[in-house]
């Protein structure tokens, strides 16, 4: 599985969660885009992540 700081998540998603939105790990790891060692993403925060996927699907439906 690839492994990406929150930064570079976003960047590659196009999204823009905060780091209060995903779960880090405790150590330094190397995150495959920007190739530093960063707390790379674990996971997602469960209930933030489907609000916010919630959120945007409703946006991009409400354009049609």
């Amino acid at each position: 599985m690839a492994e990406f700081c929150w930064e570079c998540l976003n960047k590659i998603s196009n999204t823009d969660f905060c780091e209060n939105d995903v779960v880090l790990s405790c150590d330094l790891d190397f995150c495959e885009e920007c190739a530093e060692f960063k707390r790379v993403v674990v996971r997602f925060e469960r209930d933030k992540f489907w609000r916010r996927f919630r959120k945007i699907f409703k946006s991009k439906n409400n354009k049609h």
